[in-house]
């Protein structure tokens, strides 16, 4: 999955999903990695009808509520990606540990 491109042309430095029932992340979380984080902030909002069958209440896109297709695996692929774009592009800039 190629990740999505910001107006700047690279893409978000964060991604963040959720299901839309879960109580655990409050609205206010991602009101405030808006606010904080601008357009470097990219949004996963699921649906319950999109995780897979569970005991307890769909939770996260990184969790055991993620079905192996389908938007949750999108939005799992979508996080992952984002977070390799991060580091890569941490990796690439001189005094950077690790390089």
């Amino acid at each position: 999955m190629e990740p999505a491109r910001t107006g700047h042309g690279r893409a978000p430095s964060i991604a963040a999903g959720q299901a839309l029932s879960d109580r655990s992340v409050p609205d206010a979380r991602f009101e405030t990695y808006r606010r904080e984080f601008g357009d470097k902030f990219e949004a996963i909002e699921l649906e319950d009808a999109n995780a897979a069958p569970a005991a307890l209440p769909p939770h996260s896109v990184l969790t055991i509520h993620m079905r192996e297709d389908g938007p949750t695996k999108a939005a799992e692929q979508r996080v992952i990606a984002c977070c390799v774009v991060e580091i890569v592009d941490r990796r690439s800039k001189p005094g950077i540990a690790g390089k």
